[in-house]
């Protein structure tokens, strides 16, 4: 009964730092990154700045989910230890809290710093075209029901 007490929690911790990287829509300032100049005029400049804030966004970003899955990692060893009290688990809940807040913080500032670098007149034409890409779940999910369908998997 621990044993399943234990591997819901873990398994509810899991999906809930997934849904937190899944949940991250497409956003008008992002789509761009679909196509690096997509009809937007960019000036050379402009490509070099959107290109340098993409990587360190990247590098953080990185940086930011291997320690989620460190922590995880050791939140799921320490539920699965002998002597479990909530005095060994919160300061594990709060050190991924933390990181989650700078994931988030991260991705913010990404957006702020790369609509400093677009014209106005930029800036629209990727709202325009934001709302026609569509989110990568929503891509994923007819892909996978025509392989079922092909292969006659349920």
């Amino acid at each position: 009964m621990r044993g399943l007490l234990i591997f819901l929690c873990v398994c509810g911790l899991g999906v809930a730092g997934d849904l937190a990287w899944a949940a991250e829509p497409v956003t008008a300032v992002e789509a761009v990154q679909v196509d690096m100049d997509g009809g937007l005029g960019l000036t050379p400049e402009q490509k070099d700045k959107i290109r340098a804030i993409r990587d360190e966004y990247k590098s953080r970003r990185d940086f930011l989910k291997n320690e989620l899955n460190s922590r995880y990692e050791f939140l799921r060893k320490a539920l699965d230890a002998d002597t479990l009290t909530q005095e060994k688990i919160d300061p594990m809940v709060a050190e991924i809290k933390t990181i989650q807040g700078q994931m988030v913080d991260n991705r913010v500032d990404v957006v702020i710093k790369l609509r400093a670098v677009y014209t106005p007149e930029q800036i629209r034409k990727i709202k325009q075209g934001a709302q026609v890409i569509p989110s990568k779940a929503a891509v994923k999910r007819p892909v996978k029901k025509i392989r079922k369908l092909e292969t006659g998997k349920k």
